[in-house]
């Protein structure tokens, strides 16, 4: 999985970030201190594949076999937001996760001061918006895409229809999404404790 933390100063870090596969070259850059937000579009620009990733690159899927990705990807939809496309908005109702296959989106807060701060950027192979499928509570942030973005949507009904169809996959799936949770939070733990440090 692929997220850039960037603090509230707009300055990527490079203790805050977990990359996989493609991205080996990207982290020994980062290695040597901390990014803007821009200077990290522009690594991504060079770095990212321009065309799109397959389904079965994505991180979330990395103990999945060849059926259970078809089974998969049947209640799957793509979706395609150009740059700057408001993927969905803070306090949506939520009732699709999404798997990132091409460009790169940020999660943004929207302050009390009128100020938005980005969380986190998403790029391909990463998940969000996964506790759609787990609860109907709204969204806790809003996604904008940061350039032309591709994924594939699995909504609550889809999931659903997997888990009665496909249990094994339904369950295997909730693992993976289980172990990502698992991973974001472990990270912010690390960060809230630099931070207080």
């Amino acid at each position: 999985m692929s997220v850039l933390i960037f603090d509230a100063d707009d300055t990527l870090w490079e203790n805050n970030i977990y990359f996989e596969r493609a991205f080996d070259e990207f982290f020994e850059f980062l290695a040597h201190g901390s990014m803007t937000a821009k200077e990290v579009r522009d690594v991504l620009d060079e770095t990212l594949p321009a065309e799109e990733m397959h389904l079965e690159q994505s991180g979330i899927l990395n103990n999945f076999d060849p059926d259970e990705i078809a089974a998969l990807k049947a209640r799957l939809t793509r979706v395609a937001h150009p740059k700057g496309g408001v993927i969905f908005r803070e306090g949506d109702s939520g009732t699709d996760l999404f798997i990132v296959m091409r460009g790169t989106a940020s999660a943004y807060i929207h302050q009390p001061t009128g100020r938005d701060i980005r969380l986190v950027t998403f790029a391909p192979g990463t998940v969000f918006g996964e506790f759609a499928i787990l609860d109907a509570g709204p969204r806790s942030a809003s996604i904008i895409a940061d350039d032309d973005f591709v994924s594939y949507a699995l909504s609550q009904a889809q999931f659903a229809v997997l888990s009665r169809e496909a249990p094994a996959i339904a369950i295997k799936l909730l693992a993976n999404l289980g172990r990502e949770l698992s991973g974001r939070l472990r990270r912010a733990d690390r960060m809230i404790n630099e931070l207080e440090m």
